[in-house]
């Protein structure tokens, strides 16, 4: 696997997963005293997401990780992506999200 994509861990059952759906994230980040990062908001009101997590690091202007990480994941997953090297540019777009929603990742962060 390649380095800036890390090792999967031990996968939540489908029981804990369900029983995260109807813990807001703020209390979670709150009891786990990490997690919760500021600024993030989603793209429109009502969006929850709950699954395995896949997190890559990606240094721009070479995205071609991504395609590694979708890959790597599976359905269900939520990808969480940090991008390195360019703030003025996205490194997710249109196609990887259809990509996404062909794989059945749960979503993308």
């Amino acid at each position: 696997m390649n380095k800036q994509i890390a090792h999967r861990q031990q996968q939540l059952s489908d029981a804990v997963i369900e029983q995260f759906r109807g813990i807001a994230a703020s209390t979670l980040g709150h009891l786990t005293d990490s997690g919760y990062l500021r600024g993030i908001r989603p793209l429109f009101d009502g969006a929850r997401l709950v699954g395995n997590v896949v997190t890559v690091k990606v240094h721009l202007p070479d995205g071609s990780i991504l395609r590694d990480a979708l890959l790597n994941s599976l359905p269900g997953d939520v990808l969480v992506i940090e991008c390195v090297g360019d703030e003025h540019r996205a490194c997710w777009g249109e196609l990887r999200t259809l990509a996404g929603l062909i794989k059945g990742l749960a979503g993308v962060v």
